[in-house]
């Protein structure tokens, strides 16, 4: 029988990752970088065997599916709300240093700080863990690609490596960063992280 093979892809950098602008539920516009990017983490899963692909529905990780898929037209791929990054509510498209400023006045962090009119880190952490319940259920013994956001990344290789809070910085997850998670026959989990740097 075979694993169950998760490869977690965050979206090529965008306009606003590069001016360091809160995306949250934003579509978000792949840079020339981030379009180069996602060609290139094509190019390094050319002999990997897919058996569904699923991305978040908002533009910049929409737009980075299709070119990894450019040449497997055969394969949908299905755009999903439960992958979109964590809602920053009135924060989306103001610099990160007013979230960051935010949060050190309340006295909080990621998993604790609410965005007024946003999401909390609760809620979206149980959106995230219900859709992979959903997706293990359905394609135990396949290879299924996920073309997401940092925060859903973070929390599903929390989940993986039982963690309960987002322990994973940043630098770990980059914009041309593949993540792998295996899972055999008898539970046991793998997890990998290939770099673009290490590939290019």
């Amino acid at each position: 029988m075979n694993s169950f093979k998760l490869i977690l892809i965050r979206h090529g950098e965008t306009i606003e990752n590069a001016s360091r602008i809160v995306q949250g539920q934003l579509s978000g516009h792949l840079s020339d970088k981030g379009r180069e990017q996602a060609f290139r983490i094509a190019g390094r899963l050319k002999d990997e065997k897919f058996d569904a692909v699923y991305s978040s529905d908002l533009d910049r990780a929409l737009e980075t599916a299709k070119i990894l898929m450019k040449d497997r037209e055969c394969l949908p791929i299905f755009a999903e709300k439960r992958l979109r990054e964590q809602s920053f509510g009135i924060y989306e498209g103001k610099p990160v240093m007013a979230v960051l400023r935010q949060m050190k006045r309340e006295k909080k962090d990621f998993t604790t700080f609410k965005p007024e009119g946003g999401e909390s880190f609760e809620a979206f952490r149980n959106r995230v863990k219900l859709f992979l319940e959903e997706i293990k259920a359905k394609h135990s013994c396949n290879t299924v690609v996920l073309v997401t956001h940092f925060g859903v990344i973070n929390i599903l290789l929390s989940i993986f490596l039982n963690q309960d809070k987002m322990e994973i910085s940043e630098s770990h997850i980059m914009n041309d960063t593949i993540s792998i998670v295996s899972i055999d026959t008898s539970g046991k989990v793998k997890v990998e992280t290939i770099t673009g740097e290490e590939n290019l």
